[in-house]
């Protein structure tokens, strides 16, 4: 089917639920799981090209340059020597996109870091077919590379489970600040029913209701915040049970998590009346979560205060956060953009990879990304090498 009907059936897929559901209405997290997860129909589970490349929506820093895997790669070897060189050491990537990163930092281990090479283990997870076969494109046939679709298949490891722009991605509810509280937004739909509906003009709509669980409420009394009256916040509770994944498989190593974010003082400040949901459709953005269903991608800011609260109850230890352009900074990226002269680089060659470098830490875009480190079973004492210092 064409994107146009793939978008009718997802359409026809989330009123199938809404009708089937009490009161004729779903939370906007159910429905933001359907949109981008439905097993056949979402954005990011159904075939096409979504990240970097000609067409896509939205561009990764592993396709800004190879140099952003690189230097991952870096910190993944200071991690190991960290551990004491152990024999079996697995690196984890869940939502590896299209395979770019894994591949830069493999060939990266690989060239540089033979001993620690040789005891890898890289497992991906992955639950598009789509997105796994193109991984398997884009990686060497003898890779040290395994697939699962969920994170607990992994199994207990020694090792380092790395996520670049994937909390965002997972499906949030959606609150509204009230008089003593807080509400929750519910997608409905209205009575008319047209089978054959645009999906950019789909019969879609928001209510508010009651919080469909008391964790809504719970979230924002923990942090000691409340959301003025009239003021949208996304949840992200799904981030919870997933880093409760994490250290349910991580034996003893570090957490790497990347993603746009913010401390939760600044997430959900006054200010920002209508939250941080945005939208993405071939680079250009929208709030319109109901268009184009199935065919963009949705996503919200990450509250790192909370993944941090989160990690310590489970034993998963803050050692830094810090922001991209600092944590690659301090991993070297200088050293690279001063040794460009040297390379024997033509001058469109030069300007085109010294261009790429600084896009990686350019505190408007990819530099102000937030990476948070955590450790479990290490010596909390040895500051990490992309923690030397912050920007």
């Amino acid at each position: 089917m064409n994107d146009i009907e793939r978008s009718i059936a997802l359409y026809n897929a989330i009123i199938e639920c809404i009708a089937a559901a009490p009161q004729q209405q779903i939370t906007f997290a159910e429905f933001m799981s359907l949109a981008l997860y439905h097993p056949t129909l979402g954005y990011y589970t159904a075939p096409g090209q979504k990240i970097g490349g000609k067409g896509a929506d939205f561009y990764t820093s592993p396709d800004v340059s190879p140099a952003f895997g690189q230097l991952i790669a870096r910190q993944l070897a200071q991690c190991w020597q960290l551990m004491g060189q152990p024999a079996n050491f697995t690196i984890v990537e869940q939502g590896a996109g299209v395979g770019k990163l894994a591949a830069d930092i493999l060939a990266e281990l690989r060239a540089s870091q033979p001993d620690l090479y040789a005891t890898l283990t890289y497992a991906i997870v992955e639950i598009s077919p789509d997105l796994q076969a193109r991984q398997r494109e884009a990686l060497p046939a003898d890779a040290p590379v395994r697939w699962h679709e969920q994170l607990a298949q992994v199994g207990p490891i020694e090792g380092v489970i790395l996520s670049n722009e994937l909390v965002d991605a997972f499906p949030v509810h959606i609150v509204v600040g009230q008089e003593g509280g807080v509400g929750e937004l519910y997608v409905t739909t209205d009575d008319r029913r047209d089978e054959t509906l645009d999906p950019d003009a789909a019969n879609l709509r928001e209510i508010i209701a009651a919080p469909s669980s008391p964790a809504l409420a719970e979230y924002f009394a923990r942090l000691g915040i409340t959301i003025p009256r009239n003021n949208r916040a996304e949840v992200n509770l799904a981030m919870l049970d997933w880093l409760a994944e994490v250290d349910s498989i991580l034996q003893r190593g570090y957490v790497i998590t990347i993603d746009y974010g913010n401390t939760a003082d600044r997430l959900y400040s006054p200010r920002r009346t209508d939250g941080t949901l945005l939208c993405y459709y071939q680079h250009t953005l929208s709030g319109n979560p109901f268009a184009r269903l199935g065919r963009q991608d949705i996503t919200a800011q990450v509250d790192f205060t909370t993944l941090q609260q989160r990690g310590e109850q489970l034993g998963l230890h803050t050692l830094g956060l810090t922001n991209q352009a600092a944590f690659l900074t301090s991993l070297g990226l200088g050293e690279m953009l001063q040794a460009l002269p040297s390379l024997g680089l033509s001058d469109e060659q030069f300007i085109r990879q010294r261009a790429a470098l600084l896009r990686l830490i350019e505190m408007g875009g990819l530099g102000r990304f937030q990476v948070l480190l955590q450790g479990k079973g290490v010596d909390e004492g040895v500051k990490l090498e992309g923690l030397k210092f912050r920007i």
